[in-house]
C-alpha cells in the first residue's frame, strides 16, 4: 500500500542527514590521519651527487715510458690479464746491449788477469817467508862459525904468547915460536874473515828482501789497479743494465689492462708517453663528487646510500647498495669527493665494473613531512630577508 508523500519526504530528508553525516566523519578521519601522518611519519631526506663512478679499491696504476726510442714490441691488450713484472711494452736497446756485451768481456778479462795476479802474490809472499827463513838458518849457522873460529883464534893467541916466552927462555925453538904466531895470526883472519861474511850475508839479506817486498808492492798495486777496473767495469754494466731495464715497461701489479695505446711496432715514443693503465685486481668502491652545500657537514661515514647507473635504468636492473666509509675535508674544483663501500646484491644483473658512471643518492636523515615544511618555510622567508 503506498505511504503518503510527507512521510516520503521525511525519509527522504532522514537519508539525506545520514549521507552528511557519514562525509563529515569521513572527512574528519582523512583530516586526522593526514595530520597524525604529518607531524608523526618520517620521510628519508637523501642528498644526490653530482657525478659518481665505481673503482678499483686498489688505485689504478699508469704505464709510462722511462725513456723514449723506438717500439720494438708491445703485449699492450685491452681488458687482458697480466701478472706482476711482466713485460708490456720494450723499447730497442740493442746499443746499450752490445756495450754491455763489451763491459761484461772486459770484466771476465780483468777478473782472469786478477786470478793470475793474484796467485803471483801468494807464490811471491810465500817465497818470500821461505827465503826469510833460510837466511836466518844461514845466518845463525855463519855465527856458530864465527863464534867457534873467534874461540880457536884466541887459543892460538894463547898459545902462542905462552910460547913466546919459552923462547925467551930458550925452553921452546925460535922457529916453534914463529910458527905458532903464524897460527894465531891464521885463525885470527878466519875469525874476521867470517864476520865480514856474515856482514856481507846480512846485507845482502836485506837487500834481497827489499827488492821481494817491492816486487810484491808492484804486484798489489797493480792488483788494485785492476780491481778498480773491474770495479768500473761493474758499474758501467750496471748503468747499462738500467738503461736497458728504462727501455721495458713492466706490470706494477696482478691486474687487467684496462686502457691502452694503440701503438705501432718502429714508431718512436716519447719519454713519459703514457701507453695504458693496469687496474689491479680487488674489490669496488664508488667515488662520487657532491657540491659542498650537499656534503659538507651531512654527509657521514656510516650512511646508506646507493648508486644508479647511467647505463643501467634502475627500474629495470635497480640500484648498487652502498654505505659511505670516507668524506674529503676540503673541497677542489668545486666538489667535495665522497668514497663509499659497494655492497653487492648476488641477484642483481648488473655487471660491476670499474669505470661505471651514474649518481649516487645518500641517506641523510629521517624528517616528519611537517619538519620539511617548516624547514623549507624557514629557507623561503631566510630568502627574503633583505641584507
Amino acid at each position: 500500500m503506498p505511504h503518503p508523500f510527507h512521510r516520503a519526504l521525511r525519509a527522504l530528508g532522514a537519508d539525506g542527514r545520514a549521507v552528511w553525516l557519514g562525509a563529515v566523519l569521513l572527512l574528519l578521519a582523512l583530516g586526522m590521519g593526514w595530520a597524525a601522518w604529518f607531524l608523526f611519519a618520517r620521510v628519508t631526506v637523501t642528498e644526490v651527487s653530482a657525478a659518481a663512478r665505481l673503482e678499483v679499491e686498489r688505485a689504478p696504476h699508469p704505464l709510462e715510458l722511462a725513456a723514449g726510442g723506438r717500439l720494438l714490441r708491445s703485449r699492450l691488450v685491452l681488458g687482458a690479464r697480466v701478472r706482476a713484472g711482466e713485460v708490456l711494452v720494450e723499447l730497442d736497446a740493442e746499443r746499450e746491449r752490445i756495450l754491455l756485451r763489451e763491459e761484461r768481456l772486459r770484466v771476465q778479462s780483468v777478473e782472469a788477469q786478477l786470478a793470475l795476479l793474484r796467485q803471483e802474490l801468494r807464490t811471491g809472499e810465500a817465497a818470500l817467508g821461505q827465503y826469510a827463513k833460510g837466511t836466518t838458518q844461514a845466518m845463525g849457522e855463519s855465527r856458530a862459525q864465527q863464534r867457534e873460529a873467534e874461540a880457536i883464534s884466541r887459543f892460538a893467541q894463547q898459545k902462542s904468547k905462552e910460547l913466546t916466552g919459552l923462547t925467551s927462555e930458550g925452553l921452546v925453538s925460535r922457529l916453534e915460536g914463529l910458527a905458532a904466531r903464524a897460527e894465531s895470526e891464521r885463525r885470527l883472519a878466519e875469525a874476521e874473515k867470517l864476520r865480514l861474511a856474515i856482514d856481507r850475508l846480512s846485507w845482502s839479506r836485506k837487500t834481497s828482501t827489499q827488492d821481494r817486498l817491492m816486487a810484491l808492492q808492484r804486484l798489489r798495486r797493480h792488483a788494485a789497479a785492476l780491481e778498480g777496473a773491474a770495479a768500473s767495469a761493474r758499474a758501467s754494466m750496471d748503468r747499462l743494465s738500467h738503461e736497458i731495464e728504462r727501455r721495458r715497461v713492466r706490470a706494477p701489479v696482478d691486474g687487467r689492462l684496462g686502457e691502452v695505446a694503440t701503438l705501432r711496432v718502429g714508431a718512436v715514443l716519447r719519454e713519459g708517453e703514457r701507453v695504458g693503465v693496469v687496474l689491479p685486481d680487488g674489490g669496488l668502491k664508488i667515488v662520487a663528487d657532491f657540491l659542498p652545500h650537499a656534503a659538507l657537514g651531512r654527509v657521514r661515514p656510516g650512511q646508506l646510500a646507493h648508486l644508479r647507473l647511467d647505463g643501467f635504468p634502475w627500474t629495470q636492473f635497480g640500484v648498487v647498495h652502498a654505505k659511505v666509509s670516507a668524506v674529503a675535508g676540503e673541497v677542489r674544483a668545486g666538489r667535495v669527493r665522497v668514497e663509499l663501500g659497494v655492497q653487492p646484491d648476488p641477484s642483481s644483473r648488473i655487471p660491476l665494473q670499474h669505470g661505471l658512471p651514474g649518481l649516487v643518492q645518500v641517506e641523510i636523515e629521517e624528517l616528519s613531512p611537517a619538519s620539511l615544511v617548516a624547514r623549507a618555510a624557514g629557507r623561503l622567508l631566510g630568502r627574503g630577508v633583505p641584507r
